[in-house]
């Protein structure tokens, strides 16, 4: 249908195919040249029907203006043994840089991504710090915290799945014009908002029988007041200069949040990493077994560094 209001002469799959293939290859070739030799890697990875994605983009700077270009976004294809593992995750950014920009894996100086072990593991074997998601760890953190609330929570999420139903959302709209909100386990904000939009609903007619069982009762209903305050006093809107002093208030508010946001969380995973490079440079010493090419390369950035010190 939309072929038939365009003005576009007829085109071959083959034709279009190719078209697109040039497309992809003048874009790879605009990209390799502005790529710097030294860069960031940050990727995301998701699944969906049972295939597993990563998009896959480069962190550096162009005139002294930070710039972030994806590269990829793909299914991870031949990952080992059908295991979505750290070493799949490598040989995909291995095979993927040098083939696509021109690049190699060892240029790359710093990993952002989620805290999950897969991707600490993938900067371990990286050799380069883990720059953590800062709302991916307060998620952990605030998903522990809720575990005492979930049977409360669960009530409410029943509530809110049952009110999109087309019956019950039809029902819901001739009153308001709030819909239901359900929580995302990725997202604790989700919670917040959920929450919060069943207190707004509170006029729901506890006599329809779709929704009599479903509906919370008063000892509840104050649980979650209170709960909502607590989660009032966590929602805030930072950026990324004033997360850091955030993170503290949180903690002296709640200490057990210092488990996932506490400042030596990323801190100890780079020491980690610079005592591996220690250990690498008494070997170059003779005071243990011999480095690979790899290792040797990625030491190099320390040598230059310690020169231009010197000199």
């Amino acid at each position: 249908m939309l072929f038939s209001y365009s003005s576009l002469d007829p085109i071959s799959e083959e034709a279009l195919r190719a078209g697109m293939d040039g497309i992809v290859v003048a874009v790879e070739r605009s990209i390799a040249s502005e790529l710097p030799a030294r860069f960031g890697i940050m990727l995301d990875g998701w699944t969906h029907a049972s295939e597993h994605y990563i998009a896959v983009f480069a962190c550096y700077e162009v005139n002294g203006c930070p710039k972030t270009t994806l590269l990829s976004m793909a299914p991870l294809l031949d990952a080992l043994d059908d295991v979505l593992s750290a070493q799949g995750h490598l040989e995909s950014l291995t095979t993927m840089l040098p083939r696509d920009y021109g690049v190699q894996l060892a240029q790359c100086r710093f990993l952002v991504a989620d805290n999950c072990a897969v991707n600490r593991r993938l900067a371990t074997l990286m050799s380069v710090p883990l720059v953590g998601c800062a709302s991916h760890r307060l998620n952990l953190a605030v998903q522990a915290d809720m575990a005492s609330h979930e049977e409360d929570l669960a009530a409410v999420q029943a509530l809110m799945v049952k009110l999109r139903t087309l019956t019950q959302s039809a029902k819901l709209r001739l009153k308001t014009p709030l819909r239901p909100v359900i929580r995302q386990d990725t997202h604790w904000s989700s919670t917040f908002e959920m929450v919060r939009r069943y207190l707004q609903l509170e006029f729901l007619d506890a006599e329809d029988d779709d929704l009599m069982d479903l509906l919370p009762p008063p000892a509840m209903n104050k649980r979650l007041r209170a709960l909502y305050q607590e989660l009032c006093d966590i929602e805030h809107d930072v950026d990324l200069l004033d997360v850091r002093e955030w993170f503290d208030e949180l903690i002296a508010a709640k200490s057990q949040y210092g488990r996932y946001i506490g400042k030596f969380i990323t801190v100890e995973f780079v020491f980690n990493i610079f005592t591996n490079n220690c250990i690498m440079v008494f070997i170059l010493q003779g005071l243990g077994p011999t480095l690979c090419t790899t290792q040797i390369l990625r030491l190099g950035v320390y040598a230059f560094s310690a020169g231009r010190r010197s000199g």
